[in-house]
């Protein structure tokens, strides 16, 4: 038996017919599907505007870029999370001031935003850890007293709520990935949302700066140039697989969340779960191994038997040969490090039953007390 740490929820009937689709429609870009998919993922997150993006680090990046063009500064970016994060910061000019996690949760440490936080930044950028949301209401707090921008990160938070509003609607802007590992897959690929109507500057952002789309020009090829923009625009394929990964996204966050709790049905795995409080999406199990615990070992025994794992993440940010050569501020980030070292991933995807579940914490609670 092989159970993979991720595998799209795809099917013939579905997926492959809506590629089928598009490839006899022969429209690639441009196309009716792409804005299909952003109004449906609109009214899935109750978002104002939603707009398709190639990938999540590119709605990251155009996040960052479009709320810094007034000032650049500092930004305050979680050292727990996928450089993607960090990357967009940077990319956009900005400079980034790594702040701790906690350890329970593997969310940023709000305390310790607290104890840096001046009026020389500019920004926050958080990210709601394993689909698990930040403490919105603080955070909050945080942003009007010092007047900063807030983007959410929320790639591996789709379906995530916080006091039943969906993350992503609190900052500026929410960036969502739909990567093969992620809740809903396109391939690749990337949405936008906002609570305020920034619609229009991230269509034409996204699209060269370019002032007239395909399907708004008079004439063919006729067009201006208003803004300096990129091509980060999400072609029609992934977007017509998301049209119908929507259609299973009640089914996948609730197969999700039973394949979760029945980790939890383990008293050892329980008890060295990461926090996940109600209103997370369940990317994953994590669970931590004890300081002396082999974490390799226990990967290659789970590969032996057919089981897929993570780490998330391998380290963190500023400990990354890049990051170590610009050496950027920041807190002490024992946690993050403490995470990093001795915590592992496990699948919760619905590729996979409770059953498949039992047979996997089985596996791994037996090998545990080996290490």
């Amino acid at each position: 038996m092989n159970y993979p740490f991720a595998k799209p929820y795809f099917s013939e009937e579905l997926e492959l017919k809506a590629i089928n689709d598009v490839y006899n429609s022969g429209i690639f870009v441009h196309g009716k599907q792409s804005k299909k998919f952003e109004e449906n993922f609109r009214l899935f997150t109750g978002s104002r505007t939603a707009s398709s993006v190639a990938n999540c680090t590119a709605g990251l990046h155009l996040a960052h870029h479009i709320l810094s063009s007034p000032k650049k500064g500092k930004v305050i970016c979680p050292a727990m999370t996928h450089v993607a994060t960090a990357n967009a910061i940077v990319l956009s000019g900005n400079v980034p001031f790594f702040v701790d996690c906690e350890l329970d949760s593997g969310n940023i440490d709000i305390q310790k935003i607290k104890e840096v936080i001046d009026d020389t930044f500019v920004g926050i950028s958080i990210v709601h850890f394993n689909g698990s949301p930040c403490n919105m209401n603080e955070i909050m707090e945080i942003v009007a007293t010092y007047n900063l921008y807030l983007v959410e990160d929320c790639a591996l938070a789709i379906g995530a709520k916080y006091e039943n509003t969906h993350v992503g609607l609190f900052g500026d802007f929410g960036c969502f990935s739909f990567h093969p590992a992620k809740q809903l897959c396109t391939g690749e690929g990337g949405m936008i949302i906002s609570k305020d109507d920034y619609q229009e500057s991230i269509d034409l952002m996204k699209a060269f700066g370019v002032d007239r789309s395909f399907t708004e020009r008079l004439s063919p090829g006729q067009y201006d140039v208003s803004e300096i923009g990129f091509n980060y625009r999400m072609p029609e394929i992934p977007a017509a697989l998301g049209l119908e990964q929507m259609k299973k996204a009640d089914f996948i966050l609730k197969q999700r969340e039973k394949n979760y709790q029945a980790y939890l049905r383990d008293e050892e795995l329980a008890s060295r779960a990461l926090i996940q409080p109600k209103g997370s999406s369940r990317y994953s199990f994590i669970f931590m191994l004890d300081s002396h615990q082999d974490r390799s070992s226990l990967q290659k025994h789970l590969s032996d038997n057919g089981i897929g794992s993570s780490v998330y993440y391998p380290s963190p940010v500023p400990n990354f040969l890049k990051y170590k050569e610009m050496n950027y501020e920041q807190t002490d980030i024992k946690n993050a490090l403490k995470i990093s070292n001795h915590s592992l991933a496990m699948p919760v995807g619905p590729h996979l039953t409770t059953d498949d579940i039992d047979y996997i914490t089985n596996v791994i609670s037996n090998f545990i007390k080996t290490l």
